[in-house]
């Protein structure tokens, strides 16, 4: 081997591995929440970019309910009153029977109102029972006699009028009866005789006659008060009690004064109670109302087109 070859040869042997040090490893870095002055300098830095991607998404979106059909989705109830249905021509359905059954169930509850207070007034008269009186049935029964006169002479229900008639004999007749009772108690159901009360039940029917056939007044003065009508039913005795006690009747021309404070006062009071627990209280059952409505199972309709019409 010459001696060229020898020195190649020691050149191409790998040199000894020498020890190297291992290197230190780097500490973990805590993360940390960005500061909103980075966000804002970031932000700021970018405006542009973000404003032309602003301004394209704006026309993408434009672009898109252009030439995109729109699609309106409709939820409805149908709820359909099987009084006078007819679902098909020649209908044996018996149209008139429910709404004679309704007049009917009327006209009976309105007469055993009537009887709950002239019976228990009957029985004391002749010593037979004592039984509690109260004057509530009479009230009510009134009630019943708007109910009827508008069954018959706006919805044109058969036998509305005749339940009507009834209903007023029966009335004028127990006020009749309990009126010289009432008078010796004086518990202020009747307050001046049988003359006074005759006469207000006839004018109560005659305005409500007048009114429906005439169509007038059309008033919101009337309406709002009609808002508070069920509040005065509750709160007209009590209001007129406290007022008497301090201003007593005395059968004249005074009285007048008296009667105007009560009304004033009474329409002031049902209207406080009505604004502050009568309307709170109907808003609360409508929400109840709606959100159990919401639970029942509804047919989804869908329209296609420019509007839902």
């Amino acid at each position: 081997m010459t001696e060229s070859a020898q020195l190649w040869i020691g050149d191409a042997t790998p040199a000894p591995a020498r020890d190297v040090p291992p290197r230190a490893a780097r500490p973990a870095r805590t993360p940390r929440a960005p500061d909103l002055a980075e966000v804002s300098g970031w932000l700021l830095r970018r405006w542009a970019w973000l404003l032309v991607a602003t301004l394209l998404g704006g026309l993408a979106g434009y672009l898109f309910t252009r030439s995109v059909t729109p699609r309106f989705t409709a939820t409805t109830d149908l709820v359909v009153a099987p009084s006078n249905l007819r679902v098909v021509t020649n209908d044996l359905y018996a149209q008139n029977l429910q709404s004679d059954a309704q007049i009917g169930v009327l006209l009976a509850v309105a007469l055993g109102l009537i009887a709950a207070t002239v019976l228990p007034v009957t029985l004391r008269i002749h010593g037979l029972a004592n039984l509690p009186v109260q004057y509530l049935g009479l009230h009510l029964a009134w009630l019943f006699v708007g109910l009827l006169l508008r069954l018959g002479m706006v919805e044109r229900r058969r036998g509305a009028m005749g339940a009507v008639l009834l209903l007023v004999l029966a009335q004028g007749g127990a006020v009749l009866l309990v009126a010289d009772y009432s008078l010796a108690r004086a518990d202020l159901f009747v307050i001046d005789g049988r003359i006074p009360v005759m006469s207000a039940y006839a004018l109560a029917v005659a305005t409500f006659w007048i009114a429906v056939r005439a169509r007038r007044p059309r008033s919101m003065l009337l309406a709002r008060i009609g808002l508070i009508s069920y509040a005065m039913y509750l709160l007209h005795g009590s209001v007129n009690v406290a007022i008497y006690r301090l201003m007593p009747l005395t059968g004249s021309m005074p009285d007048a004064l008296t009667m105007a404070i009560c009304t004033l006062s009474t329409l002031g009071v049902s209207w406080a109670v009505y604004m502050r627990i009568e309307r709170p209280i109907i808003r609360l059952g409508r929400r109840l109302s709606r959100g159990s409505a919401d639970r029942i199972p509804r047919t989804d309709v869908v329209a296609t087109g420019g509007s839902n019409t």
